[in-house]
């Protein structure tokens, strides 16, 4: 994992879902 820096443009995407597919976190 590297640092963002002040002005990268950063885009981070993930779902966390359990095994019976409830999702419990997830950032867009």
């Amino acid at each position: 994992m590297s640092q963002a820096k002040a002005g990268d443009t950063v885009k981070i995407h993930y779902t966390g879902t359990l095994d019976d597919g409830t999702q419990f976190d997830s950032s867009s």
